[in-house]
């Protein structure tokens, strides 16, 4: 990651609680993912929706921190498990189409991928789909208060 995608990645985390305070529950016109989301179980970490933008930070359930004091090499795994990325996103019905724009991995920044979804009261749930329309992967989200 170069020095600057390290920081425009860096500002939009610290951005988050500005972009939060701005966003609302779904209101007419807007985004129905409009808003801070909470990841649940398994998954740890959170989604921002303000305007077409996001942000998303998340870490594998392997990635607990120990109770000891961490050693240097345990940090840097730790760190590993860490994903972080931001960009664009359009919703068409209930498929939406994430175009990321940053990412921690340089390796991920610049890629567009899809997901489709269902809210129910507070509950977002979310299935990851391939190029094919297959679901990948699934999670559920709830809306932070």
């Amino acid at each position: 990651m170069t020095r600057g995608q390290k920081v425009a990645l860096l500002g939009a985390i610290v951005a988050l609680p500005v972009l939060a305070a701005q966003a609302q529950p779904n209101v007419a016109g807007r985004s129905p993912l409009e808003g801070v989301w909470d990841y649940l179980p398994p998954l740890r970490g959170q989604s921002l929706y303000v305007s077409n933008h996001y942000v998303m930070f998340s870490t594998r359930p392997d990635s607990a921190p120990m109770a000891t004091t961490l050693t240097e090499s345990d940090q840097a795994k730790l760190y590993r498990t860490l994903s972080l990325q931001s960009g664009t996103f359009a919703i068409a019905d209930t498929v939406v189409t994430m175009n990321q724009a940053l990412a921690k991995n340089p390796r991920q920044a610049a890629r567009t991928w899809r997901w489709s979804f269902a809210i129910k009261g507070d509950t977002l749930t979310w299935h990851v789909l391939d190029a094919q329309g297959k679901t990948t992967a699934t999670g559920r989200s709830v809306r932070a208060p």
